[in-house]
């Protein structure tokens, strides 16, 4: 994609003056580190088969904005959008921009914080309103089994294997969690 094609674009969209933009990684989705006049941005570009995704996920990122839950913020377009929809070469792609944000490796001393943090995030997504897609064994597991065996990866056995282990995994933890809840359930009605 054209680096002055991506200039434009964000300049037309945005209220920020965009000098310059560099690739930062190519994967599913493109993803690029934005620079204007004074700060720095970060912009992602969702292709077809992760914009369903990606659409769900920017409105949960808003909910938690509008929550002030520590998340990374998205920069609104000149017309309050959090995205920008277009068509490039005939194909549908969304253009996300967020504020950047330096990381840093985690303190493993600060493990209690993480906690907090994310009972508070529970919390909040209580009452989060919006559609939450619920997602199968194939979109976790097998729809990546087949591009391994698409791409005659010699390893796609022991992957199919591990990934059979870890569903079955998850789904004996949420048995449990539910019978738990119920349990709780009947002897709170005592």
């Amino acid at each position: 994609m054209e680096m002055s094609y991506l200039v434009e674009m964000l300049n037309s969209n945005y209220d920020l003056d965009i000098k310059n933009i560099e690739l930062f990684r190519e994967g599913g989705n493109l993803a690029y580190v934005v620079y204007g006049e004074d700060k720095k941005f970060f912009l992602k570009i969702i292709r077809p088969p992760f914009i369903e995704n990606t659409l769900y996920s920017i409105d949960i990122q808003l909910f938690l904005m509008k929550n002030q839950f520590p998340v990374i913020p998205i920069v609104l377009a000149k017309n309050n959008a959090a995205y920008v929809e277009t068509n490039i070469n005939d194909e549908r792609k969304i253009f996300i921009l967020y504020e950047f944000i330096e990381g840093e490796e985690p303190n493993p001393e600060n493990t209690e914080e993480v906690g907090e943090l994310i009972g508070k995030l529970h919390r909040i997504m209580e009452n989060y309103s919006g559609e939450l897609p619920l997602r199968d064994k194939h979109f976790f597991i097998e729809r990546y089994i087949e591009i391994m065996r698409i791409k005659k990866y010699d390893k796609v056995e022991a992957f199919r294997e591990y990934g059979d282990d870890v569903w079955e995994r998850v789904n004996d933890y949420l048995r449990r969690q539910r019978y738990r809840e119920r349990f709780i359930w009947k002897l709170w009605r005592i």
